[in-house]
């Protein structure tokens, strides 16, 4: 599903709902709520913080380029957040009169779980156009080991039936089923 806004005609705040329907198994609808704050003096190279796919140990290290424009006083005084496998700082790179520029890095540790990872890291400003400003932070940590499918139906099975099925369990690394 791709949601765009229209941010050429509007500023600040925005708010949409789209309605997403479908047919099959059943049918059934879903509302998409969609928040944007349009900003025309930030912007953010690249536009979010994307992790990739990462193996379950290591660190990772993302940075993403922030630009102010509008005043010399803006500033990035921190940068929260909400995961504790996750941190990030902002080293200011650049500032004129009319431009501040930043360097934000996104460290992931070692330590993170297997999981999807989506969260906002969230900048505090001050000068200028203060307040919050949200930034996705996006990725993968592998697991070890993956099986697939991740969830086994075995159909209706009468009492005494026997039911079989196929699972492919996959490491990167040498694994010995030990027992089931």
């Amino acid at each position: 599903i791709v949601a765009k806004i229209n941010s050429d005609k509007f500023l600040g705040p925005q708010h949409a709902t789209s309605s997403v329907t479908n047919d099959k198994p059943r049918r059934a609808q879903l509302q998409l709520h969609v928040k944007a704050n349009i900003q025309s003096n930030l912007t953010f190279e690249p536009a979010s913080i994307m992790l990739g796919d990462v193996e379950r140990g290591q660190e990772v290290e993302k940075t993403i380029s922030v630009h102010y424009t509008g005043g010399g006083n803006w500033r990035i005084v921190e940068v929260r957040s909400v995961d504790p496998y996750l941190a990030a700082k902002a080293i200011e790179e650049k500032r004129s009169p009319s431009r501040v520029s930043y360097n934000l890095t996104v460290h992931l540790d070692k330590n993170a779980p297997p999981g999807y990872i989506r969260q906002h890291l969230v900048l505090v400003t001050k000068g200028g156009q203060s307040g919050e400003i949200p930034i996705l932070v996006e990725g993968q940590v592998l697991p070890d080991l993956t099986v697939s499918p991740s969830s086994l139906f075995l159909g209706v099975v009468r009492p005494g039936e026997k039911v079989a099925r196929q699972i492919v369990v996959r490491s990167k690394k040498p694994f010995r089923i030990t027992s089931m």
